[in-house]
């Protein structure tokens, strides 16, 4: 039966809406009566179609496509502006009917187009919009371009085209070449604000602007988005100007400056103030290695490959670790090929500039706060050859919360011109497409003539020309026909080579060439699951590769670890019946089944050893010292405990290609009463290491050993608890399962590699123990000369870092840091405040691998942004002090963690008594010593029978004990502790003093305060968690004396003394100690 529909979707119906889309769109241009809008009905997030015929689910006219609003709940809503209340545009209610899982998809492209200028824009723009990956359409679409087609519009209609009508085009921005446009569903576009922009060109004014970066940025809900496309200096050797491009950019561009998002001010980072940044583009950053090694990775029968070991040279990676560019970004897998440099219209690299194939082109995103951001698939579009660079593109799962309609809305404003242009392309696309439909049935055709010729000439396989005309005699509808593939099967060259592995208690040498493999035979069929998860079909030698006579065939599975480790499963001989074979039409992908229906993904895996292995570095699988103990369950019992026996990787500042950070130590040591305990020296070279699931295999061969049996050998860690080692004594790593389990299990212990001899003191009011703010599961440790911190990253796991003080010069103290688990050494300088109350201020400059106290603790080494703060390290077990802020307030709240009613204890002390409040308000209250703040969320403030202020319900929510206070930057900071506080004991405020008898103070989320924090800040764009309005309203009985100290003077005593207020002309302040004072108590009694 002949079918009308395209994608499911009826064409003729299709085109009819299109063009009444259009002409209503016409008429409405014309009268210029209201604004144009496409039906806001709400399209399921499930549907993928493109079309807006009526057969999509959620587009029909039909009663409940969008549900009646009652003129009852139109009575009862509430729209006020700033509402964040159910029934509001932007709050929870229309967040969980659109979102119910408030989340939210953003598919995001990047592409650099080489200019496009001959040929236009590609035609068919599927595979970057609609990948395999991509079941379903996302809700925003972000494409970034960099050497732009010239025709901005015409860019942006051909994107329009493809979407279709369920989606519009939003804002754009372009600077020179550079260009980024976003898409998003129409029914959302309601809940969104103005689009806000900014560019910079990061090449000089008189150049064209080809380099530079242009952004985007909106409020979706009450989630802020910032998009970013750049375009960074070009060349293999420029990596400073690239960082430095960056540092430009994050620095520079001014946004947002429409939208209500608070920021400090210009010079800080304009990625950390927004809730979620994408930033894409042509980073230029490349692989470090020469040409011919990279090509070899990453080439297999001259078309381009993922290669694993390839990414160990990427540039921006190693950057990213060492903190130098995108710090808190993240990126997803990379499981493609090199995305640049491609020779025009193929996929063969260029060879004309020797450019190294690299990964130019990438797609970073950051969240902070309580914004998530996942990403759900990440690949490259290799059908695309117009350019010389691959579009890259990335799909992710964004969380929303609700906003305030305060916001100023884009209240359905878009991109008209680009929408009805695209809609009339679209209607006449179709119809095109409707008369020209048959048309491809002549191309079949041709198709299966050549394909008869093609049987026909092979020797006894006549019959099947039967079986190939069926498609164009109209009986049966066809996609495409599967043929044998002529000549052979190219094997990828990264698994080619001459491998050692023990199979079956037996050493095993396989080799392995361009077409087969010893003891399987031939390569007849692969296919690529991944790039490093290959599945081969061998048939033994012989015979004629056009007939395939009876024989046995292997089908055999290769994991690809890494460049010197491969994996393999392997079935035993299958004999392919004739009959199945003719059944099959001669096609061995057909027979497919039933060769390797003996493959089970549970069988035993082989692995097997490069016999010329190139060794790899070896920080990603072991870095530091450690001591350790064994136990060998073939050898002895028991564990060994040698003080002496070590395992030593330490990394040698220079080259990661250095042969030395190619191997590492373990130094075994006997131990009494363990006959067969050993004493040697094992030095191992690193072969690679891997992850399946949450076990980290690392391969490694001894450099003593002659032995194929005795040099190989693997082990084995575990993410969730590394300080475990398994090893195997044989070549196998398919025996370890666990550490616990292995045939050699060591525990580690970190230890310093070196003792460093101090050469000053650290102040004496410092020792003791003391928490890191930066990290609440560090502990800091300080006595005279060094200072300990240990970091718990879970139960049962840590890491320490020792400093130990060199120098001292006034503030500064240049210390040796002994680094990570002791294995390596440098030297930073910290700049150390005085200590007050229970907290040390300090800053910390850059860590250098030289000695000079002159350049360690130069000024230029701390960092120079125009806004920051004192970091601090707050006392293990603060002993409270007088708060800066006392009396009797009754507050009002706001923000993202409000103060609630709670039960200290859990249970009252006596039924809450039904006595009459005179009035309910949020108490915030310092009294007696003044050492302690009560906050009482609903506090019932009564009087008794003389008329004075009774709390009938004493017992407040929260107690917080006032550790420290100070002030910097014209802001005053305080520090509280609050021992039942479940997220973070400590809590930063900012405090200050509005009227004489009013204070407004703004709460963080944690033990420190962003820099931009003030004293109105009160959710997580600025760190803080709750903003306080109080007011003083204790008048009569006056029980709460109102105090308030700015903290400019944190050292100065409050407790202990009291102050005399002399009068007269040369009248000066006089303190007295309380001992003072009561010698001259004691003294007048005396007298008198």
């Amino acid at each position: 039966m002949e079918s009308n529909s395209v994608d499911g979707c009826d064409e003729d119906k299709e085109v009819e809406g299109l063009k009444e889309l259009l002409a209503f769109s016409a008429l409405e241009v014309e009268n210029d009566e209201k604004e144009f809008f496409v039906s806001s009905s709400f399209v399921p997030r499930e549907n993928v179609r493109s079309c807006s015929c009526s057969s999509v689910p959620g587009m029909s006219n039909k009663e409940g496509a969008m549900p009646k609003i009652t003129s009852e709940y139109a009575k009862m809503r509430s729209w006020l502006v700033g509402s964040v209340c159910g029934e509001s545009l932007l709050g929870p209610g229309e967040l969980g009917r659109f979102f119910p899982d408030r989340k939210l998809t953003v598919h995001v492209v990047t592409w650099n187009m080489n200019g496009q200028v001959e040929d236009g824009p590609p035609p068919n723009l599927d595979d970057s919009l609609f990948p395999p990956e991509a079941s379903t359409m996302a809700d925003f679409y972000v494409i970034g371009t960099q050497e732009s087609f010239p025709g901005k519009q015409l860019w942006e209609i051909r994107l329009q085209e493809t979407l279709g009508p369920t989606h519009v085009l939003l804002h754009s921005v372009v600077l020179g070449t550079l260009h980024i446009c976003m898409f998003l569903r129409r029914d959302l576009i309601w809940f969104c604000s103005v689009p806000d922009d900014g560019i910079i060109s990061t090449r000089p004014p008189t150049n064209i602007k080809t380099k530079g970066a242009v952004c985007m940025a909106i409020l979706f809900f009450g989630t802020s988005f910032l998009f970013i496309d750049s375009h960074l200096s070009s060349d293999q050797e420029r990596v400073q100007e690239r960082i430095q491009d960056y540092q430009r950019i994050i620095s520079t561009v001014e946004i947002p400056s429409k939208l209500p998002i608070r920021h400090h001010g210009p010079g800080d980072d304009i990625t950390a103030r927004f809730d979620a940044v994408f930033w894409m583009g042509d980073l230029n950053f490349r692989l470090e290695a020469e040409r011919e090694s990279i090509t070899n990775l990453v080439m297999q029968n001259g078309r381009p490959i993922f290669s694993q070991a390839a990414l160990n040279f990427d540039q921006l990676n190693l950057l990213m670790k060492q903190g130098s560019v995108f710090k808190g970004f993240s990126e997803g897998k990379i499981a493609f090929p090199p995305t640049y440099k491609y020779e025009t219209g193929t996929n063969s690299w260029d060879s004309s500039k020797a450019r190294v194939p690299s990964y130019t082109d990438r797609i970073l995103f950051k969240s902070k706060g309580r914004t998530e951001i996942a990403c759900l698939s990440y690949n490259s579009v290799q059908s695309f050859m117009s350019s010389d660079h691959k579009p890259v593109w990335g799909l992710f799962s964004v969380s929303l919360r609700p906003g305030r309609d305060n916001i100023p809305l884009s209240a359905g404003l878009f991109q008209r011109d680009v929408y009805l242009e695209a809609l009339r392309r679209r209607a006449m696309a179709l119809e095109y497409k409707k008369r020209t439909k048959n048309v491809g049935s002549v191309a079949c055709c041709v198709q299966i003539l050549y394909l008869i010729f093609v049987f026909l000439t092979t020797d006894g396989m006549t019959p099947i020309w039967l079986l190939v005309l069926v498609p164009c005699l109209g009986l049966v509808e066809v996609e495409s026909v599967l043929v044998p593939q002529d000549g052979p099967c190219s094997i990828p060259v990264i698994v080619r080579g001459s491998w050692f592995s023990r199979e079956y208690g037996e050493n095993v040498v396989t080799d392995i060439d361009a077409d087969s493999m010893t003891r399987v035979g031939q390569c007849a069929w692969m296919r690529k699951f991944r790039e490093d998860d290959i599945m081969f079909i061998f048939r033994e030698r012989g015979g004629s590769r056009k007939v395939i006579p009876r024989r046995c065939h292997h089908c055999v599975r290769v994991y690809v670890r890494t460049i010197n480790v491969l994996e393999k499963r392997e079935t035993g001989c299958v004999d392919v019946p004739p009959e199945d074979l003719a059944r099959a039409g001669g096609d061995i992908t057909k027979t497919i089944d039933t060769i390797c229906r003996q493959f089970d993904n549970a069988q035993e895996i082989s692995t097997l050893f490069s016999e010329n292995p190139t060794p790899i570095n070896c920080r990603s699988s072991f870095e530091g010292v450690w001591h350790f103990t064994y136990k060998n369950q073939y050898r002895f019992t028991g564990e060994c405990n040698h003080p002496a026996a070590r395992l030593q990787s330490c990394q040698v500042p220079g080259s990661q290609f250095l042969i030395q950070n190619q191997k590492f130590n373990i130094t075994y040591r006997p131990c009494s009463g363990m006959k067969d305990s050993l004493d040697a020296v094992v030095e191992y070279s690193c072969l690679g290491d891997w992850f399946i699931g949450k076990n980290h295999y690392i391969a490694v061969v001894n450099t003593k050993e002659s032995r194929k049996d005795e040099k190989y050998r693997c082990m084995l860690r575990n993410r969730d608890d590394d300080l475990f080692v398994g090893a195997t004594i044989t070549a196998e790593c398919n025996i370890l399962k666990s550490p616990e389990t292995s045939p050699e299990r060591l525990r580690l212990t970190p230890i310093k590699a070196e003792a460093e001899v101090p050469g000053c003191s650290f102040p004496k009011d410092f020792s003791g123990e003391w928490i890191n703010t930066a990290n609440l599961d560090a502990e800091v440790v300080i006595n005279d000369t060094h200072i300990t911190e240990t970091y718990y990253p879970d139960e049962g796991r840590y890491r320490e870092t020792i400093y130990v003080c060199k120098q001292q010069r006034g503030s500064r103290f240049m210390v040796a840091r002994m680094g990570i688990d002791g294995c390596q050494k440098d030297y930073v300088c910290f700049e150390f405040l005085q200590k007050h109350q229970n907290v040390i201020r300090y800053r910390r400059g850059t860590n250098m691998i030289i000695t000079d106290f002159h350049t360690v603790c130069s000024w230029v080494q701390f960092p120079g942004k125009d806004h920051w703060l004192y970091n601090i390290w707050l006392a293990k077990n603060p002993v409270p002090i007088k708060c800066p802020v006392a009396g009797k307030f009754k507050f009002q709240q706001i923000g993202d963690v409000p103060f609630r009613t709670r039960i200290l204890g859990g249970v009252t002390q006596s039924p809450r008594p039904n006595i009459y409040c005179k009035e309910n308000i949020s108490d915030f209250s310092v009294c007696g010593d003044q050492k302690e703040i009560w906050i009482d969320a609903e506090y019932c403030l009564s009087v008794d029978y003389l008329g004075r202020p009774v709390d009938i319900y004493s017992d407040p929510d929260y107690k917080l004990k006032c550790i420290g206070y100070w002030k910097e930057n014209l802001r005053s900071y305080l520090i509280t502790y609050d021992e039942l506080d479940a997220f973070s004991k400590y809590r930063c405020w900012v405090y200050q003093r509005s009227d004489i008898n009013q204070v407004l103070m703004s709460e963080a989320f944690g033990s420190f305060c962003d820099v931009r924090q003030n004293v109105s800040s009160y959710n997580a764009t600025e760190g803080a968690s709750v903003a306080l309005s109080m007011v003083e309203y204790e008048r009569e009985r006056d029980q709460c004396p109102m105090f308030f100290d700015d903290g400019a003077n944190p050292w100065e005593a409050t407790e202990g003394f009291v102050r005399f207020f002399p009068f007269g002309n040369s009248a000066s302040n006089v303190r007295f100690s309380g001992l003072s004072v009561t010698l001259c108590v004691v003294l007048y009694k005396v007298i008198m």
